[in-house]
């Protein structure tokens, strides 16, 4: 069918027709909780929480155990709690958590058209061992090519969600938002804001907002070939580049007395840390009768001089650009 419209009296939807409905508004994912615990056996606590896979939703009320394949005597193992829903006629549970068995590698994930799996955790089952601690638990929930949390483009994404050096396919397609605080994951600053724009498997930006009273700068980087490039700063009139210079420009109109030089003191809109190199230049079409120099530098601000070659007084417009430390 090439056209399908729903919802409308008259005909019966079943469940299937409301799921397909549903991800339109958001990704497979988990909502909340589902963290693994371990009692030093070989079961492991699920806690508490829910979650929402191709159009359903998974919801734990308590505390459930579940018990993991006893260790090979010599060779390690990579098993997953997962989360499943199985479409198929005859399926004793639609919707549940289990632990799929895996080998050196982590158990490959189900997903076709009857069964879809997302992954919670992986267990890392040693050799020998009678029991799981939790170090050999690993939390997959936030990770996006295998869960990940059940957000719309647009949404919120959970607080520290993310740390700088992420991939930028661990981010949603579209459009999304996160809160760094605490000094977290390496961020230009210690607080701020990170928004995404991630268009394709390869194309993405990011705008990261300072919400530090005494920096509240603006950075963003983009990708190239799908890595992210450094983060680069702009405030106000600055622009900070790749290797940590800053990059001023404006623009002045002076008016030039006749048959010889003017000057005009000219502020940076941000200080640099150290007097710039600055070059300038002169908006004309006859450049024999005009030219323009900068002097007395200092971190805050420069001198322009002018010189005017013509009888008459007149307003000439010069260009500076600075280039100097942050």
């Amino acid at each position: 069918m090439a056209q399908l419209g729903r919802f409308f009296d008259g005909p019966e939807y079943g469940a299937q027709d409301f799921a397909e409905f549903f991800t339109n508004f958001l990704r497979t994912g988990y909502f909340e909780g589902l963290r693994i615990e371990t009692n030093n056996s070989m079961e492991v606590i699920l806690k508490p929480g829910s979650a929402f896979v191709e159009g359903y939703e998974y919801r734990n009320t308590s505390d459930l155990s579940l018990t993991v394949l006893s260790a090979d005597p010599l060779i390690n193992r990579i098993d997953r709690l997962v989360i499943r829903l199985d479409r198929t006629p005859d399926a004793p549970e639609k919707l549940t958590a289990l632990i799929r068995r895996g080998n050196s590698e982590p158990a490959e994930l189900i997903r076709n058209e009857s069964i879809y799996e997302i992954s919670i955790a992986q267990i890392q089952v040693e050799s020998g061992k009678s029991y799981i601690e939790q170090y050999q638990i690993t939390d997959e929930r936030n990770r996006m090519e295998v869960c990940g949390p059940a957000i719309p483009n647009g949404q919120m994404l959970p607080d520290n969600y993310l740390d700088s050096n992420a991939l930028m396919d661990e981010y949603p397609h579209g459009f999304s938002t996160m809160r760094v605080s605490d000094n977290f994951g390496g961020f230009p600053t210690i607080a701020g804001q990170v928004q995404t724009n991630r268009a394709s498997e390869e194309v993405a930006a990011q705008f990261y907002f300072s919400s530090l009273a005494d920096r509240p700068f603006l950075y963003v980087r983009t990708t190239f070939w799908g890595e992210w490039t450094p983060w680069r700063r702009i405030d106000g009139a600055a622009f900070i580049s790749g290797n940590g210079d800053r990059l001023q420009s404006g623009s002045d109109s002076v008016s030039a007395s006749a048959s010889g030089v003017t000057s005009k003191n000219v502020a940076f809109p941000v200080p640099f840390s150290t007097p710039p190199h600055i070059v300038v230049s002169i908006v004309t079409s006859n450049p024999q009768t005009s030219s323009a120099s900068a002097g007395n530098i200092t971190t805050t601000g420069f001198t322009l001089y002018v010189h005017n070659s013509l009888t008459s007084s007149r307003s000439i417009i010069c260009n500076w650009h600075a280039k100097g430390g942050d």
